[in-house]
């Protein structure tokens, strides 16, 4: 059901991701919303780079995947399986496969 009365959206979701492609891609330094990132773009291109990328590397991108936290059972399958061996020599792949493959039973 459209919206009532003569307001009608002007994007639909692909010219939306388009239009954030492109200024992602093509960045305009004449409208910025960071003035001094856009002067950096425009006089140090380099620098812009390297800035860009330690951000992405910062704040865009997962180093490591968080692993789901084991139930009150499993923790305990857990330690029973570290007792059944030197600890140190526990693998803890070894460990949550062997809870992974009770559970699937």
């Amino acid at each position: 059901m459209p919206p009532k009365g003569s307001w009608k959206p002007s994007l639909n979701l692909s010219s939306l991701l388009q239009s954030i492609q492109l200024l992602v891609t093509n960045p305009n330094p004449d409208d910025p919303l960071m003035a001094d990132i856009a002067q950096e773009f425009l006089t140090n291109k380099r620098l812009f780079n390297e800035n860009a990328k330690s951000w992405t590397e910062k704040h865009a991108l997962q180093n490591e995947i968080k692993k789901p936290s084991l139930t009150s059972n499993e923790n305990k399958r857990k330690h029973d399986i570290e007792k059944e061996g030197d600890s140190s020599e526990i693998d803890s792949k070894r460990i949550l496969q062997t809870i992974n493959n009770e559970n699937a039973r």
